[in-house]
């Protein structure tokens, strides 16, 4: 089961399988073919946050 707070249904998972064509399904969709994982997704992400906090907010 996966959830995203108190208030979110969740996704149920029956299986592996399930798990594996819903990971194949967010790789698919955020890292496409510019990012060659997810954790590279979210580094970039997190790059991209960081530069705009401190374009906004300065430092």
């Amino acid at each position: 089961m996966l959830q995203a707070g108190n208030d979110d249904r969740g996704l149920r998972l029956a299986n592996d399988d399930e798990r594996t064509q819903f990971v194949d399904h967010l790789q698919r969709r955020y890292c496409r073919n510019r990012y060659p994982s997810m954790r590279e997704w979210e580094e970039a992400q997190h790059a991209g946050f960081l530069e705009e906090a401190q374009w906004r907010f300065g430092r």
